[in-house]
């Protein structure tokens, strides 16, 4: 069973191997990255609906689906302080 902690004999030894194989896999797959904050004028046009999800997705490059996601939770918060 890999990466049992009862496997290793030193503790301290498996968490800086544990820490060394996810600073692999982030570097080769590009995730871990902390979000970006969304600005107020993103969120303002989120809320503008002017324009597509697709297109605003692509010009905030951001994905349509946080685009949509955004819009729902910022027309809730919208309704309970209002």
């Amino acid at each position: 069973m890999p990466n049992r902690r009862q496997n290793y004999a030193d503790v301290d030894r498996a968490r800086t191997t544990w820490a060394a194989q996810k600073r692999r896999y982030r570097s080769r797959t590009g995730s871990g990255y902390g979000r970006r904050a969304w600005t107020e004028a993103e969120e303002a046009a989120v809320l503008d609906h002017s324009t597509s999800d697709r297109d605003l997705a692509a010009r905030l490059g951001r994905s349509v689906q946080s685009i949509q996601i955004k819009r729902v939770r910022l027309t809730a918060r919208m309704r309970v302080s209002g």
